[in-house]
Order: structure tokens, then C-alpha cells, then sequence
């Protein structure tokens, strides 16, 4: 005859996971995991918290192709939770919190605001044993400062309406980006007028002679 029993284990002595923490979940936080997921089976016990001001992923190498096709909008982000969730990511435990990380203290913690509502916010301190800061850069154009994924992918579907409905369109800038989105523009709509405003004596300029003949 078999038994079972619940044994409650009090926090003092339970066994100390090994604390992760990562900031930011862009390019360099999203490679950092996927690497801490094929390597978990050799390592310790541990557990990892990410971090981020934003509720999704968006690949910004796309983005440019937002403003002309916004339903590929939809292949190209996704929320954390949806990213992070079992079975993609089953070996061990991940938090998300919701927020902007403030300040690195010497006691191993990160001090994170999560925005409650516009005149609110609410402190907490996140504890780490290895921290990994992938906060990256922004750009004000095309990557999205809104943190909400539905207002977001709101936010994408009006700029490509804004540009399917304009007759006459003008860009600021004849260099790598200008100059894709030009191309991904007149590939969709080759009778629009586009014109481009550039500083310098040609476009692409700061490129090499066979990436300008592309």
C-alpha cells in the first residue's frame, strides 16, 4: 500500500535557483535566450526573469515592408508571453515583467517602473546573480515606442492605409533605409510620385560603388 504527502519546504530552505535577469528582449536578449535554452540541460538550476518596456517582439529588419504590406505585419511580431510560453520554452522557468529597468544597483538588483497607468507607476526591485543588459537603441521611425502589441499593430495598419491612399509621397533621406523603402513602395504602387530628398550629390552615398548599382 502506497501513500503520498504534501511536504511544504519554507523559503529559507528551499533550494536558491540561480537568478537570470535580462534586459530587454530585442535581438541581442532574444539570441542570449534561444543560446541559455540549448545549453540548459549542462547547466545549474536556474531560473530567468526578462524584462522589457514592451509586451511584443517586433522584427525591425522588416519594418520598412510594415509601411506597404501591413499584414505582414503579423509573421513578423508576437507578444513575450506568446514567444516565451511552453512548448517553445519548457526547460526552465521565465518571468515577464512589464516595464522600464531605471537603475542597477550594487546589490544585484534592478530597479524596474511598470506603468500602471498614465499618472501611476509602480517600483519593484528584481534580484540577479547574472545580469545581461540587451536594451539596444531606438530609432523614432519605424520601430514602435508603443508598448501595447493591439495598439501597435493599430498603429502600422494606419501608416500603411495613410500611404496606400496618398497620391504624391516625398522621403527624407536617399540612404540604405530611404532608399528600401522607396523600393518597397513603388514595387507595390508603381504609379505613385515619390520623391526623395537627398543632402548629398547622389543617393546612397555613404555605400561602396557596387552596392549603389543594386
Amino acid at each position: 500500500m502506497s501513500s503520498s504527502q504534501m511536504i511544504y519546504i519554507s523559503p529559507s530552505k528551499r533550494p536558491k535557483l540561480f537568478q537570470i535577469v535580462v534586459l530587454g528582449v530585442g535581438y541581442a536578449g532574444t539570441l542570449f535566450l534561444h543560446h541559455l535554452k540549448k545549453n540548459a540541460a549542462s547547466m545549474p538550476s536556474f531560473e530567468v526573469t526578462i524584462t522589457d518596456r514592451r509586451e511584443y517582439f517586433e522584427n525591425g529588419g522588416s519594418s520598412v515592408r510594415f509601411l506597404v504590406y501591413k499584414d505582414f505585419y503579423d509573421s513578423n511580431a508576437a507578444l513575450l508571453e506568446k514567444i516565451y510560453a511552453p512548448p517553445n520554452f519548457s526547460d526552465f522557468q521565465i518571468n515577464i515583467i512589464i516595464g522600464t529597468a531605471t537603475t542597477i544597483l550594487p546589490t544585484n538588483q534592478v530597479i524596474v517602473a511598470l506603468d500602471k497607468s498614465p499618472n501611476a507607476q509602480e517600483i519593484i526591485e528584481v534580484p540577479f546573480d547574472f545580469l545581461v543588459v540587451g536594451t539596444g537603441m531606438r530609432y523614432p521611425l519605424f520601430k514602435g515606442e508603443i508598448t501595447s502589441f493591439v495598439q501597435r499593430r493599430e498603429e502600422v495598419a494606419r501608416m500603411a492605409d495613410k500611404i496606400k491612399e496618398a497620391k504624391s509621397i516625398v522621403l527624407v533621406g536617399g540612404g540604405p533605409v530611404g532608399c528600401e523603402v522607396a523600393g518597397e513602395i513603388l514595387s507595390a504602387y508603381p504609379n505613385k510620385t515619390l520623391t526623395i530628398i537627398h543632402i548629398g550629390s547622389k543617393l546612397l552615398d555613404g555605400c561602396s560603388y557596387f552596392v549603389r548599382l543594386k
